[in-house]
């Protein structure tokens, strides 16, 4: 995959979790996904091929630069342009997170 395509589906989980958070609404998030459909980036992995493992990418997602301290700092909206960095972000969470991407949630 393409780096901006992963950015893509990053964004999808994140913007996926802040709204399980009730960080956002239904409708922000419907709004963020729309915008990336727009411009022909992914927001889900449903036709990936093959069968992915969430607890592989877990691991994956465990070596990546935004690890601090064993603890992963995960990026979350309060609202449409606003972000924070949040560390309280659980391993349930981002296996969430990757569920809905692959179309299991």
């Amino acid at each position: 995959m393409l780096h901006g395509e992963c950015v893509s589906l990053g964004m999808t989980a994140a913007s996926y979790l802040s709204y399980q958070r009730n960080l956002i609404g239904k409708e922000d998030f419907q709004t963020i996904i729309s915008c990336l459909r727009a411009y022909d980036l992914p927001v889900d992995l449903k036709d990936s091929g093959g069968e992915i493992n969430t607890e592989e990418l877990y691991a994956i997602t465990t070596n990546d630069k935004k690890m601090s301290s064993g603890q992963i700092r995960f990026v979350l909206l309060n609202s449409l342009g606003s972000a924070y960095t949040d560390s309280t972000v659980t391993k349930n969470d981002i296996i969430a997170s990757l569920d809905y991407l692959l179309g299991r949630k």
